[in-house]
């Protein structure tokens, strides 16, 4: 019934002309949102709706400079990795942004960086492993212990105690990061530099994205997962962001998507809680 439902959905959109994505079945076709939810998506940041500002927000296609920027095609983008059965999104998020960072910046590429140290060692900067956790205490923690390369540090979706032998022993830190004003407008600008860590809002029919444009009517008001934005294209008949997801390759354009900028926070939210961050030379 599940399935059944799930195929509906996704039939009924994609026989649509007017959806600017389509949909398809894949590996959570048989699984409820909920169920989804507790596997794949954290609790909302809340970091942005903290803060006492009011933003006043720009057209993000007017910007000046160049229209369009995939930072994937330069090759300092990793391929997209799959959390698995954890709730992980942020600490994937994190080390994405990071190993680009270190492409770009410092020229130490095809680098692939440990999630799970992340997952097993930080929670003493408020992040709960396989239960959700924050891209910037994740750059706290990478600042003040570093982090190490996957292939010492592997990942295996569960949360498990930090090993000590390698704990405060990672090569590869960061000076800091900053976070990115509200609005799409400054995801852009800070897109130009480097991929940036984003949350966003995510809906049922996001689990079976396949391609095209994503811009769904509503995306709700809270932010549940983590994603890195790499790339942007203004002059589109519909602008867009170019993301990388944590689902695996089969996901989506072999695990990125595209989603339309929007105005002011963005389509989903994706300019209401931005980061950039900085290695350490």
């Amino acid at each position: 019934m599940v399935f059944q439902s799930n195929l509906n959905l996704i039939e009924s959109h994609n026989i649509n002309s007017l959806k600017t994505y389509s949909l398809a079945v894949n590996e959570f076709a048989d699984m409820t949102f909920e169920e989804f939810s507790s596997k794949y998506l954290g609790s909302e940041n809340g970091e942005f709706s903290q803060l006492n500002i009011k933003p006043t927000y720009l057209d993000p296609t007017n910007l000046g400079e160049e229209t369009e920027v995939d930072w994937n095609k330069k090759g300092v983008v990793r391929p997209p990795r799959n959390q698995g059965l954890c709730n992980s999104c942020w600490a994937f998020t994190a080390v994405s942004a990071m190993e680009s960072a270190l492409a770009i910046f410092l020229g130490q590429k095809e680098l692939n960086l440990s999630e799970q140290e992340l997952l097993d060692c930080s929670g003493d900067y408020d992040n709960k492993g396989c239960w959700g956790g924050w891209s910037s205490n994740a750059y706290k923690y990478i600042k003040e212990h570093g982090v190490n390369l996957g292939n010492d540090y592997p990942y295996n979706s569960k949360a498990g105690e930090c090993k000590k032998d390698l704990f405060d022993k990672g090569p590869y830190r960061v000076k800091g990061h900053t976070f990115i004003p509200l609005g799409v407008e400054h995801v852009v600008t800070a897109t130009r530099k480097q991929p940036a860590a984003v949350s966003m809002a995510v809906i049922p029919a996001f689990m079976f994205y396949r391609s095209g444009v994503y811009n769904p009517g509503s995306c709700g008001t809270t932010t549940n997962h983590s994603v890195t934005v790499v790339g942007f294209k203004l002059d589109a008949e519909l602008p867009y962001f170019i993301v990388k997801n944590s689902w695996g390759t089969i996901w989506g354009e072999k695990g990125f998507f595209r989603i339309a900028i929007g105005k002011a926070q963005g389509t989903c939210h994706m300019g209401s809680s931005v980061y950039n961050c900085y290695p350490q030379v």
